[in-house]
């Protein structure tokens, strides 16, 4: 398949899709990385926004938006970034 052909991805029964499934599974898992590669590095280098997820023991979870000029996250170490603190806001927050 070429770069902007569209996959044959037709499941015509129960086994196919479990089929399918698996390959899934395996190409996600394959994704993983245990360090930052230089793809990874060149991709934070150009993003100008990230999300930061958090949970507490309770597992509540809250995601904060970060954004700035590219470059605004710094790779330290292959497992490692430095994410500056968000600006103060001038004003009162209500």
């Amino acid at each position: 398949m070429k770069n902007g052909e569209a996959a044959d991805c037709r499941v015509d029964d129960e086994s196919g899709c479990a089929i399918s499934s698996a390959r899934r599974w395996i190409l996600a898992v394959r994704k993983s990385l245990t360090a930052l590669d230089r793809h990874c590095r060149d991709f934070i280098a150009r993003s100008p926004f990230l999300c930061i997820g958090t949970s507490g023991k309770s597992g509540r979870a809250d995601v904060s938006p970060r954004g700035d000029p590219p470059g605004f996250v710094q790779v330290l170490d292959d497992h490692t970034l430095i994410i500056p603190t968000a600006r103060a806001t001038t004003g009162s927050i209500p």
